[in-house]
């Protein structure tokens, strides 16, 4: 039976405990399970916040980890995350990083899965990202990807290649919090550049298993 979690008790707190996202690679028997939390959104939560009320409530039973066991949004609105989490020692947290994607990013739209279209140019060719969407863009060795957002008066963010350098996520809505420097440890969720927001690595790759890819 899964425990259930409360988002509304979480909007003032200053800052997520550590909790890693788990490659389904990883090997069940590395790592202990601790429990299933259940979070269910009232009228002003979003997917982060769902997030964030599972973390602490896990964080306190000695979880440090989760993986994503369902998400789902009925008609009225209403989304349901549900996660697996987990203890893990610093060699299988190590062994699931190196499974982590490198030189790609995730562009994401909002949670609010309606009408809404946000235009982000990548690269200078212009896209209209849906809500409930992201694009998912390659970083081609030795070059960059320029992400812009909102024209003249808009922001603008470059990513370049690097070895082996981790996958970004970024948002071009306000779909963030806004506690600190993003963390991949965790410590925060993200940062405010302009229009364009930065997300913490735990986070994305949360929402990369959720939310639809847009082709």
């Amino acid at each position: 039976m899964a425990s259930f979690s409360y988002a509304q008790k979480q909007r003032i707190a200053d800052k997520v405990p550590p909790f890693t996202f788990l490659e389904s690679a990883i090997d069940s028997t590395s790592i202990s399970f601790i429990r299933t939390f259940k979070c269910i959104s009232n009228k002003k939560d979003d997917i982060p916040s769902l997030y964030r009320a599972i973390a602490y409530q896990a964080k306190g039973l000695g979880a440090n980890s989760f993986k994503v066991s369902s998400f789902n949004r009925d008609s009225l609105g209403v989304m349901t995350l549900v996660l697996d989490t987990y203890s893990a020692d610093s060699s299988v947290l190590n062994s699931n990083q190196q499974m982590h994607e490198s030189n790609v990013v995730y562009i994401f739209s909002d949670d609010k899965f309606n009408n809404k279209e946000y235009t982000v140019s990548i690269n200078r060719v212009k896209h209209s990202l849906q809500s409930g969407k992201y694009i998912r863009h390659t970083i081609e060795q030795g070059k960059q990807v320029r992400i812009d957002k909102g024209g003249r008066i808009g922001s603008s963010l470059i990513i370049h290649w690097e070895s082996d350098k981790p996958a970004q996520y970024v948002t071009v809505s306000g779909f963030a919090f806004t506690e600190g420097p993003p963390n991949r440890s965790g410590g925060s969720i993200g940062v405010t550049s302009g229009i364009i927001n930065s997300l913490d690595s735990n986070l994305g790759m949360l929402l990369a298993a959720i939310l639809i890819e847009q082709k």
